[in-house]
């Protein structure tokens, strides 16, 4: 079974579509998380974000994510 993907440009009908919704896809990242998402590092191993987020456990910081710059969230 594939799963489908939401579409906003299929939510009315066609004739109808650019008075109802004309920025239909305005703000939406269509695609998948690529592999950015396997290379991010943790806080805990961050020496900056370590020092900024003092006030956090070891165990708390070894949760947090530290995405490259321009990734997608």
């Amino acid at each position: 079974m594939t799963q489908k993907v939401y579409d906003p440009s299929t939510k009315h009908p066609p004739e109808y579509q650019r008075d109802m919704n004309p920025d239909a896809a305005a703000g939406i990242n269509y695609g998948t998380v690529g592999h950015q998402q396997a290379r991010h590092r943790m806080a805990y191993n961050v020496k900056e974000a370590h020092r900024l987020l003092g006030g956090y456990t070891d165990d708390v910081l070894k949760q947090i994510p530290i995405l490259a710059e321009g990734s997608r969230l």
